[in-house]
């Protein structure tokens, strides 16, 4: 909300490689909004479909629903 896309990517990186795939899901899910919000679509696909293949996301998979061109 605060446009800070820089720092919700750093604050996020990080936990990409967790060894708990749920909080590795959920930084890539985070990542998907983050790269949504700034408008790169195609990076926002890779992330949320990231977060989908570590966990069964249902955010992930509605994001993915309204991103993925029909």
């Amino acid at each position: 909300m605060s446009s800070r896309f820089d720092k919700a990517y750093d604050l996020c990186q990080p936990f990409l490689q967790d060894k708990n795939l749920l909080i590795s899901s959920k930084a890539a899910y985070n990542l998907a909004v983050v790269y949504e919000a700034q408008g790169d679509i195609d990076l926002a696909i890779n992330f949320a479909q990231l977060s989908l293949d570590k966990n069964k996301n249902q955010f992930a998979s509605a994001l993915l629903t309204d991103l993925k061109p029909n």
